[in-house]
């Protein structure tokens, strides 16, 4: 066995593969990333790394050659099968801030469904819990499927949904009227293909309903004290 000397590391990316960063040491030009590791003794190695981003699902391969005297050189090939995620993001809230809502006015909830990642949701579910302090007018669009009575309130599902594209997003609204005086809460539950069976993404919206009309006025009359005398 005999020392390598001026040993020098390189990888060669396709066009598929873009170079995100590297080990310390590693020179990145356009799709090629090279370390210079100088000698090696006999039975030492050298670890260098290099993240890459994939610009398309499938199998991707990349070449890393070792050169060094006397007269070194290997090379390896190295594939990676790069497969595309599915991400979802659900933002609910009061439309126009409406809280405290006026008993017998209506009220709306926004429902902003995201599709975050590079794969597309499938199979979208919403259902909607609106409590007995609210009265269903309507929903856009007017997809619902189900509506049945439940604890507290009742339960709408709108219909499924089969698929939300990558970077795409869908919007509902339900609309209600304030039917009863206090602190309420509206919840919706959304459910996909990519989310882990029996784990909703789940959205709370608290609402209180007062009364718009003024409370009678109380007249107080001060009465005077009257000295008696000695």
């Amino acid at each position: 066995k005999t020392l390598a000397s001026k040993v020098q590391i390189s990888a060669n990316m396709p066009e598929k593969l873009k170079i995100v960063n590297s080990s310390e040491g590693g020179a990145i030009v356009e799709n090629v990333v090279a370390w210079n590791v100088g000698d090696l003794e006999p039975g030492a190695s050298k670890l260098v790394q290099v993240t890459l981003k994939a610009t398309e699902k499938g199998e991707h391969c990349f070449k890393v050659t070792a050169l060094g005297d006397p007269n070194l050189r290997k090379e390896v090939e190295h594939c990676t099968k790069f497969v595309g995620m599915s991400a979802l993001s659900v933002e609910m809230h009061d439309r126009d801030g409406t809280d405290p809502a006026f008993f017998g006015h209506k009220v709306s909830y926004p429902i902003l469904i995201r599709s975050l990642g590079t794969e597309p949701l499938t199979n979208i579910r919403v259902r909607a819990f609106i409590p007995d302090a609210l009265k269903l007018e309507k929903t856009a669009p007017p997809m619902v499927d189900k509506r049945e009575p439940a604890i507290g309130g009742e339960v709408i599902e709108f219909k499924l949904l089969p698929q939300i594209d990558a970077g795409n997003q869908v919007r509902y609204e339900v609309f209600v009227e304030a039917a009863k005086m206090g602190v309420t809460y509206f919840k919706i539950e959304v459910m996909a293909d990519q989310l882990e069976t029996g784990r909703p993404v789940i959205e709370e919206e608290s609402t209180t309903v007062v009364d718009d009309r003024e409370a009678p006025k109380v007249q107080i009359k001060k009465l005077g004290r009257t000295k008696k005398g000695d």
